[in-house]
């Protein structure tokens, strides 16, 4: 019964910790960018170096919860996990304060966040959200697409005859659309290869020396040695060398790196992103060539009271002499590639979800960047599932010296590989959305409303499938003009007769 309510209280906990994450990081990022005055130059230049820093600051944070708080943890007087949840409980308090107390100094852009659940034909006032808009819109999409698969998104305006503006609430709509596929699948991978952090990089280095400084005491019984004395890395601390390289490479990157690629070809936030997919690969061949080696050093055991294997009791009590006698700082190359990584693709991806999205549905766009993290995360779970499909060669051990880890790493990376090739293949292709001011002289103008956006070309999505393709300048010319439902459908009956008169 007590391990019943243990299974419910932690449930409970972590789905606190999802709700609260959930709400936070899709909209603090947002609501900082939206700080900056996009009509005037000098801020529209400065919002790249924003969400530079944001990250930054992020990575800062991290440094006391993969040293002080993970010591406390995991060795302080046996691990103290009471004490080690207090501190981050009380910093999230000041944060808290610290956050309402500077709210009637920020500046609220107004969003219509109206436009998604309406397809669903939810009986409900017109104030939705961003979601319900996106969701009414492809509810009757889709239901259209064996019918009239060039007319889909048309069969969407009913949906949103609420809208004060139908044909930009469509429009909307197939904006963020186009930001789902291929770019948010394609960074669902890179978060796949970034999940190894959490998961198989403690794998591989539970099983590697975690001490600094001690003595071997060989065993005179088995084959392998003890360590004694020394101080023991705490295994999550490992995650400290991903920090700091993003605390060094984002300055050097934002005063020097950046600065000159761009001077040297038309550097755009797609060729930062898809850079970052290259390191992350190249982490995937370091922490392989870092298991060859681990596994060379603990197959060359000669025999009893070797020195290559040592006592496996840091990871897991009496597990055997399992851990090779190598150093886990040789782990650190692969921790480096995934933080210069993620300066180039995740810091990327910020900016390419909010600039790319229209401005009622930045909130959503960072959600749905938010999401292919999740999308990662268990991606990367089903994968380990799916290299132990097989029982009698299974890839990923409790022991990982009776498993295939290295292969498994390469796996990661090849599937990094074919997503930049990929990647590399749809973005040849895009046209950017810009903000641009609608009258050049009046750039400088304070009134946010001046702003208008740009909108890409059919040509961007010509390798999406048909039902997400845009016809962004002809169809918002054609459904602005639409007031009631009742217009909409005589329109799109007229356009569904000249259809089948093509036909």
């Amino acid at each position: 019964a007590e391990s019943g309510w243990v299974v419910v209280f932690m449930m409970a906990l972590f789905g606190f910790v999802g709700v609260g994450t959930g709400g936070i990081k899709p909209n603090v990022s947002t609501l900082g960018a939206d700080q900056y005055d996009m009509s005037r130059v000098e801020q529209r230049e400065g919002l790249d170096s924003f969400f530079n820093w944001f990250y930054w600051s992020i990575n800062l944070g991290c440094i006391p919860a993969y040293t002080a708080i993970a010591y406390l943890c995991q060795t302080y007087d046996g691990g103290n996990f009471s004490i080690g949840y207090s501190i981050p409980a009380g910093c999230m308090l000041v944060s808290i304060i610290s956050f309402g107390s500077g709210g009637h100094k920020y500046v609220k852009v107004p969003g219509g966040c109206r436009a998604v659940l309406s397809c669903v034909r939810i009986q409900k006032p017109p104030a939705g959200s961003a979601v319900s808009r996106v969701g009414r819109c492809l509810w009757h999409a889709v239901a259209w697409i064996p019918q009239e698969p060039l007319l889909v998104w048309e069969r969407a305006l009913p949906a949103l005859s609420n809208e004060p503006d139908p044909g930009q609430a469509l429009s909307d709509v197939k904006s963020f659309m186009s930001l789902v596929l291929p770019w948010g699948a394609l960074m669902s991978i890179y978060w796949t290869v970034y999940a190894q952090m959490s998961g198989p990089f403690y794998i591989q280095g539970c099983q590697m020396n975690l001490h600094l400084g001690g003595h071997l005491v060989p065993s005179k019984t088995l084959p392998g040695s003890s360590w004694e004395g020394g101080f023991e890395i705490p295994i999550a601390a490992l995650n400290l060398f991903d920090s700091v390289t993003i605390l060094i490479m984002v300055p050097i990157c934002e005063h020097a790196v950046f600065p000159a690629l761009a001077r040297l070809m038309d550097w755009t936030v797609l060729k930062k992103i898809g850079t970052g997919f290259l390191f992350a690969a190249l982490s995937m061949v370091a922490a392989a060539i870092c298991e060859h080696a681990r596994r060379h050093v603990f197959d060359s055991c000669a025999g009893i009271g070797c020195s290559e294997r040592l006592d496996g009791n840091v990871c897991n009590t009496n597990a055997g002499y399992n851990v090779a006698n190598m150093s886990v700082l040789w782990q650190i190359p692969q921790y480096v590639l995934i933080g210069i990584s993620e300066v180039f693709a995740s810091i990327g991806a910020m900016e390419f979800f909010y600039a790319q999205a229209p401005e009622s549905m930045r909130s959503s766009a960072a959600a749905l960047n938010l999401i292919t993290t999740a999308l990662g995360t268990w991606f990367a779970a089903a994968l380990t599932q799916l290299v132990n499909a097989d029982s009698d060669r299974r890839w990923v051990t409790n022991d990982l010296n009776n498993g295939h880890f290295m292969d498994f790493f390469l796996l990661v990376g090849g599937l990094m590989v074919m997503t930049f090739l990929l990647f590399v293949y749809y973005s040849s292709s895009y046209q950017y959305m810009h903000m641009v001011p609608e009258d050049q002289s009046t750039a400088h103008a304070a009134d946010r409303s001046s702003i208008a956006w740009s909108t890409p070309s059919t040509a961007s999505f010509s390798r999406l499938p048909a039902c997400s393709r845009l016809d962004v300048h002809n169809h918002a010319s054609l459904s602005k003009t639409l007031i009631n439902p009742t217009d909409q459908v005589e329109v799109m009956e007229s356009s569904q007769s000249k259809f089948s008169e093509t036909i």
